[in-house]
């Protein structure tokens, strides 16, 4: 079967070479440490090179710290729509991970400020793309995927699912055999699989059996 492999936040040069040497389909730059020109820069190069070697370009807008200079009505949603849709344009990438936008006062976090995403989505020309964590609630990622996000992100949720199985497993020091560890770890990622896959197909949330 066709397989998309993602590289996710990429921070060299060299690791985003070897990504797409070996394989790998899209490849997430991480450049939330520089200046927004610096990010700018940094990302519009990278995205030239791969998108010259056929590899998909993400990459998060990330902080941006003069934002209240960019919108007369000091609005930081509209601010950060700005902002995003220059990245956008400047950078040349293929998709806009607006997972959270950063700000030197205030963190848009985009699960709960689902109002944001069409705001995004009038302004971005390319696939918005949400990385989903642990503290969005099914609902909430249903809200994001109608308002405007095309792409998700699972493997932090993956990650911390896979961690909280296995540590409540090891807290049993009945529990020897590892083969029970890989059991009750495999459960879990299984039941997180189908819980976002059905929050993704926006269908109606499961009834509870009260």
């Amino acid at each position: 079967m066709p397989v998309a492999l993602h590289l996710y936040l990429v921070n060299t040069a060299e690791l985003m070479r070897h990504g797409a040497a070996v394989g790998f389909s899209s490849i997430e730059l991480d450049v939330h440490c520089l200046s927004y020109e610096e990010r700018i820069a940094k990302v519009s190069r990278a995205a030239r090179w791969l998108s010259a070697n056929y590899v998909f370009a993400e990459a998060g807008l990330g902080p941006v710290h003069d934002w209240h200079t960019s919108s007369p009505d000091g609005n930081v949603a509209n601010a950060a729509a700005q902002f995003a849709a220059d990245f956008v344009v400047r950078t040349n990438i293929d998709a806009l991970d607006v997972t959270v936008i950063d700000t030197a006062e205030r963190t848009i976090g985009v699960s709960p400020e689902v109002a944001i995403i069409p705001r995004l989505r009038k302004h971005v020309r390319v696939p918005l793309v949400l990385q989903l964590n642990s503290p969005m609630t099914n609902q909430d990622l249903q809200r994001s995927i109608r308002a405007g996000i095309v792409k998700i992100h699972v493997g932090s949720t993956s990650e911390m699912t896979f961690r909280g199985a296995l540590r409540r497993s090891l807290r049993s020091d009945r529990i020897v055999d590892p083969r029970f560890y890989q059991a009750s770890v495999r459960t879990a990622l299984t039941e997180r699989a189908s819980a976002v896959l059905e929050a993704i197909s926006c269908g109606d949330p499961p009834r509870s059996s009260a």
